[in-house]
């Protein structure tokens, strides 16, 4: 999986292409630490151009979202498909 990051006005994107397994949910939490440590708060997981995910993927949104509450944080996931 790959990820890029943009940004829109305070708000930071990461965009997420390809397979969302087990072997790439630690790049998507290592970048939203990224993003916590700089004291970021609004931020959006763009799922459209993913192909595939797994339970492991899912598990991993599910956390970051439970942390984002507990943080206080703007988590959104965009560009789910069926």
């Amino acid at each position: 999986m790959e990820i890029k990051l943009r940004k829109y006005k305070q708000v930071f994107i990461l965009d997420l292409v390809g397979e969302f397994d087990l072997y790439s949910t630690a790049d998507l939490i290592k970048a939203v630490d990224v993003l916590r440590k700089k004291d970021i708060r609004w931020f959006v997981i763009n799922m459209s151009n993913i192909t595939f995910i797994d339970s492991s993927g899912v598990g991993v949104l599910i956390k970051l979202n439970t942390d984002a509450k507990v943080r206080d944080e703007r988590f959104i996931i965009s560009g789910m498909k069926e």
